[in-house]
């Protein structure tokens, strides 16, 4: 009974792992998203001045 439990620990800690790594990915994403728009509003405002 306890091979069972483990194999289905291991597995959901696996998901939860994998979830983890997807949210991290997302997260990249949106921060390198901010940081181009930074760097165009930044160019935008060199050239006015």
């Amino acid at each position: 009974m306890s091979d069972s439990r483990d194999s289905r620990d291991s597995r959901d800690s696996s998901d939860i792992l994998k979830r983890k790594i997807n949210s991290a990915r997302d997260l990249h994403s949106v921060v390198r998203s901010m940081k181009a728009i930074a760097a165009a509003n930044v160019d935008q405002y060199e050239n006015v001045a």
